[in-house]
């Protein structure tokens, strides 16, 4: 899938009470983009939930979606966009199944607006991807929870730390979604 890379970050911040529920969440949501990837064939260059006074924010990648026109072939730009929208909506599929109350606000609007772009983009039906992605975080929640767990212990993870959580998970082929 070539040199298409995301940088994961999902900061949490709080008073004491409710830190470590949201950290806890934090780490879930960003499990969920993990999982994606890993099981969509994404690289990913690291994870964090470090905290920090911007509240929660999640990047799946720093240079906008022109990346795609300036480094994929035009017959391949639909099936990455694709794959790319269905870990955008896994991280707050998966923050879902851990707190019910999640909405698509803080980092997950980001999220949201960043899937829905890509979608009109390529003509692709957001609706469905998004269904997509709930219907491969349920299916592969032990590897969501093996990522959430290590970020919770870690805080942050570095893309060879990602590969042998994965490996470890006993997870190692992609889904055809």
């Amino acid at each position: 899938m070539g040199g298409f890379k995301w940088k994961v970050e999902g900061m949490s911040k709080g008073k004491k009470a409710s830190e470590s529920k949201k950290r806890r969440a934090t780490a879930y949501h960003e499990a969920g983009h993990l999982a994606a990837c890993h099981l969509l064939n994404i690289a990913v260059d690291s994870a964090t939930i470090s905290p920090s006074r911007e509240g929660i924010a999640g990047y799946a990648w720093s240079e906008g979606l022109d990346w795609l026109e300036r480094f994929a072939e035009p017959s391949e730009r639909p099936e990455i966009a694709r794959r790319h929208i269905i870990a955008e909506y896994a991280g707050l599929v998966a923050e879902r199944v851990v707190d019910a109350a999640a909405r698509w606000n803080g980092g997950a609007r980001g999220d949201y607006a960043k899937a829905r772009e890509l979608a009109a983009r390529f003509g692709l039906d957001a609706a469905k991807l998004r269904n997509e992605a709930h219907a491969l975080i349920h299916a592969h929640w032990p590897l969501v929870k093996v990522y959430a767990d290590a970020l919770l212990n870690a805080g942050t993870l570095q893309a060879d730390a990602l590969v042998d959580v994965a490996m470890q998970s006993g997870v190692d082929a992609i889904v055809d979604t």
